[in-house]
């Protein structure tokens, strides 16, 4: 008996060292299940009709003037020398947010609705030069130089449709719709100077003011947008990365008001042009599918 006990004792080791390697196996591997993408999970995620998530995006805004206004016009005719410099530099990109809730009746086709909040920005340059006084009692000329920088915040409801292609954990798409757009506030930025030239120098004096332009512009306008973007589907949660471009149907003055703001007219010589707004938008947007969602965490398990 004795005998029979190194043998016993090899045997029982042996009996430990394989119940521990199965358990270090087990763990690994569900490990591995933890942090790998599953196919399954993926067939759940395209499944899925009803798919919730957040999107934020910045834009580029271009002011698209089509009919210019001046309040001043040149003594000697000379054309369009009074008119607005707009800008086109990168001041005028501006974030944006949204809520998207998407309906896919099919695979390849979804609907959405996209509720959100969205600021826009455009500036343009003015620059006014005259004689003011031929008998030399006052300064030889004046010259007014403004940037007129102007930032709107709206509400958006984004109604657009969606086509995609692909396999089960990237796919391309394109999509386009209407963009309804409510008003929530309209602010100018005035920065400039005025110099005014006599015999013995130059005076300048610079100039900095805020006015509201609530009610010049159309409360409420209708957009086209377009765009397409790619879909990564990394368990559970979708990734997607964007492009967009959006325009304004009418112009984004009201026409009834455009000269309602009498201190711009007389003090700035500022009258807004009949424009529309262009916007170029990158957005990266996380979501969920709703209806299959604890099945998916489930799968991770």
């Amino acid at each position: 008996m004795l005998n029979n006990k190194p043998f016993f004792y090899v045997l029982l080791l042996g009996l430990l060292f394989q119940l521990t390697e199965n358990k270090l196996f087990a763990q690994r591997y569900r490990n591995k299940r933890k942090f790998e993408p599953s196919s399954t999970a993926s067939l759940i995620m395209h499944s899925s009709k009803w798919v919730v998530g957040i999107k934020g995006s910045v834009n580029f805004t271009t002011a698209l003037p089509e009919k210019f206004y001046t309040v001043v016009t040149p003594a000697s005719g000379l054309g369009n020398g009074y008119e607005k410099e707009y800008d086109l530099s990168s001041r005028n990109v501006s974030p944006a947010i949204a809520i998207q809730l998407f309906y896919y009746p099919v695979r390849f086709l979804g609907f959405s609705v996209q509720p959100g909040f969205a600021n826009y920005r455009f500036t343009y340059s003015s620059e006014m030069r005259w004689n003011i006084d031929e008998l030399g009692n006052g300064p030889n000329y004046t010259r007014l130089q403004f940037e007129h920088d102007h930032r709107l915040n709206y509400f958006e409801l984004p109604l657009i449709t969606q086509l995609s292609v692909g396999n089960e954990q990237t796919r391309f798409f394109l999509q386009g719709g209407l963009v309804y757009g409510h008003l929530l506030t309209g602010y100018k930025y005035i920065n400039g100077s005025e110099h005014k030239a006599y015999s013995d120098g130059v005076i300048v004096k610079p100039v900095s003011e805020e006015a509201s332009l609530s009610s010049q512009i159309n409360p409420n306008r209708w957009c086209y947008q377009i765009g397409g973007g790619i879909s990564f589907d990394l368990f559970p949660v979708r990734l997607s990365l964007e492009c967009n471009y959006k325009k304004s149907f009418d112009p984004l003055i009201n026409p009834e008001e455009r000269y309602s703001d009498q201190h711009l007219l007389l003090y700035y010589y500022d009258v807004m042009d009949d424009l529309k707004l262009g916007h170029l938008e990158f957005g990266l947007s996380l979501a969920i599918p709703l209806d299959h969602i604890h099945q998916v965490y489930d799968n991770r398990k």
